[in-house]
C-alpha cells in the first residue's frame, strides 16, 4: 500500500512538471507570436530556422561502407515539390517585406519607422490646462512634469507634498505638473472618475489631452509636457521629468537647480544609455514591431532611462520645434531623450546614474546608514508603503542629520 502511494505521487510530480513547462513554454510562444511575428513574418525568423537545421545534425559515428556509398539516392519527389513551393513562398513574402519596409523608411532618421498620428497632441486640444500655474510663481526654480496614471491618487499626494513646504527647502520654488490621458467607456470607473475630478478642480495642476491610457502611448505624454512648457513655463530655471512613482530627496535636488545645473546649457542630466549599447527588444511586453529600425539590432541613439530626467530650460524650445519633424516612436525614452533631442541638435548629456537608481532598498539603506552622506537623489517605489518610508527617511536625516537605524527592507 506504501509502495502504491509513493508511486502515486512520483507519478503526481512528473505531471505537474510536463505541465508547469507546458504552460512556459505556451507563454514564450505566445510572445513570439505577438512580438517577433506582429508583422506577420520575420525576415530573420526563416533565416534562424534555416541556419537551426543545418547545425542541428550529428556527424555520422562509423564510416559509410563502399556498398552504402553506392547505393542510389532515393529522392522523394513529393517532398521536393514541396521544398520547392516553399523557397518560392518565401521569396515571394521577403519580396513583398522589402517593399512594406521601404515604405517606412525615414530619410531624417536613416532607418523604419511605423506611421502614427503625433497631431493629435502637437496640434490638439487641451481637455485639462493649467496654464498660469507656472507664471503665478515671479521665480521658479524647477518644474517637475509628471508621467501618471489616472486613478494613482496617492502617488499624485506625495509628489505634491515632496514639493511643497516644509520639505521644500528655501528660499527655493518649485511646481509640479501631472500629464493624463483618458480612458474609454469600458475601462472608465465612474467613482474614480468622480474623484479625479475633485482632484483637479481643488489642486488645478493636472494637464490632459484626449488620447488613449496604454503603457505604448506614452510618447504621447512625452510630447505633452513638451508642448505644454513650451507654450506656459517659461520662467523655470530647469525642468524634472519623473514617473509618479519615484521618491526625490527634494531639499538635495532644488539647489542644482540653482547651483550646478545652472552652469550647463543646452544639457540633459539622467542615467544615460550610450549609442550603441543597447539591444532592440524583439520579444516581450515592451517588444518593438519588426518592421522599425527593420535590420537594426542596437539602438543607435543616445537615450536616457526616463524615470529621473533634469533638462536646461532652454532645450524645451528647440525640442519642441524638433518633434514636430521628428518621426513618432511609441518607446518613450528613445523617441524624446535620444531621437527628439539628436534632431534638435547641440545637446550634451550628464550622466547622473551614480545618483539615481532603480532599487528603493539600496537607496533606504544608504539613507539610513550614511544619512546626508547618501550619494542617492532619487528611486523608483512601486508600492506606495516602500515611498511613504523613504520621505521619512529622507525628512528624519534633514531634521535631525544623524545615523538612523538599519532596518530590515521587506
Amino acid at each position: 500500500m506504501v509502495h502504491d502511494i509513493s508511486y502515486l505521487r512520483l507519478k503526481l510530480a512528473r505531471a505537474a512538471n510536463v505541465c508547469y513547462y507546458a504552460v512556459i513554454l505556451s507563454q514564450v510562444l505566445i510572445w513570439t507570436y505577438v512580438c517577433v511575428d506582429f508583422s506577420g513574418t520575420n525576415p530573420n525568423f526563416e533565416q534562424t530556422v534555416d541556419l537551426e537545421i543545418r547545425g542541428g545534425g550529428q556527424w555520422p559515428q562509423t564510416e559509410p561502407t563502399a556498398d552504402q556509398l553506392a547505393r542510389p539516392l532515393m529522392v522523394d519527389a513529393r517532398a521536393q515539390s514541396q521544398t520547392t513551393a516553399t523557397n518560392e513562398h518565401k521569396k515571394a513574402s521577403s519580396q513583398r517585406q522589402a517593399e512594406d519596409w521601404n515604405k517606412y523608411f525615414s530619410p531624417l532618421l536613416g532607418h523604419t519607422i511605423l506611421p502614427r498620428n503625433p497631431w493629435i497632441v502637437l496640434n490638439g486640444s487641451y481637455i485639462e490646462n493649467p496654464s498660469r500655474i507656472c507664471t503665478q510663481h515671479l521665480d521658479l526654480d524647477l518644474v517637475v512634469v509628471v508621467h501618471t496614471a489616472p486613478y494613482n491618487f496617492i502617488k499624485r499626494r506625495m509628489l505634491r507634498e515632496s514639493f511643497s513646504p516644509p520639505r521644500l527647502p528655501r528660499p527655493y520654488t518649485a511646481q509640479v505638473v501631472f500629464m493624463l490621458g483618458t480612458f474609454n467607456s469600458t475601462t472608465v470607473d465612474p467613482a474614480k472618475e468622480l474623484n479625479l475630478t475633485a482632484e483637479i478642480r481643488k489642486y488645478n495642476d493636472i494637464v490632459r489631452m484626449d488620447f488613449q491610457e496604454h503603457f505604448r502611448n506614452l510618447t504621447y505624454k512625452a510630447m505633452l509636457w513638451l508642448r505644454w512648457l513650451d507654450e506656459h513655463c517659461p520662467n523655470a530655471l530647469m525642468v524634472l521629468k519623473l514617473d509618479d512613482d519615484v521618491v526625490m530627496d527634494v531639499k538635495k535636488v532644488l539647489p542644482l537647480s540653482r547651483g550646478l545645473f545652472s552652469k550647463y546649457k543646452r544639457s540633459i542630466f539622467c542615467s544615460t544609455n550610450p549609442k550603441g549599447t543597447q539591444p532592440i527588444p524583439r520579444i516581450g511586453r515592451t517588444c518593438v514591431d519588426p518592421r522599425e529600425f527593420t535590420g537594426v539590432k542596437i539602438y543607435p541613439y543616445t537615450y536616457c532611462s526616463g524615470f529621473i530626467v533634469f533638462l536646461s530650460r532652454d532645450l524645451i524650445s528647440p525640442m519642441a520645434k524638433a518633434v514636430r519633424r521628428t518621426p513618432m516612436y511609441n518607446v518613450d525614452d528613445v523617441f524624446m531623450f535620444g531621437m527628439v533631442a539628436k534632431m534638435a541638435g547641440n545637446v550634451t548629456y550628464h550622466n547622473i546614474g551614480y545618483n539615481i537608481t532603480l532599487w528603493h532598498d539600496k537607496v533606504y539603506n544608504c539613507t539610513v546608514s550614511d544619512g546626508l552622506g547618501c550619494r542617492y537623489y532619487g528611486t523608483m517605489a512601486k508600492k506606495d508603503n516602500h515611498a511613504i518610508r523613504m520621505y521619512d527617511a529622507f525628512d528624519r536625516i534633514h531634521r535631525y542629520d544623524f545615523k538612523i537605524p538599519t532596518l530590515k527592507v521587506v
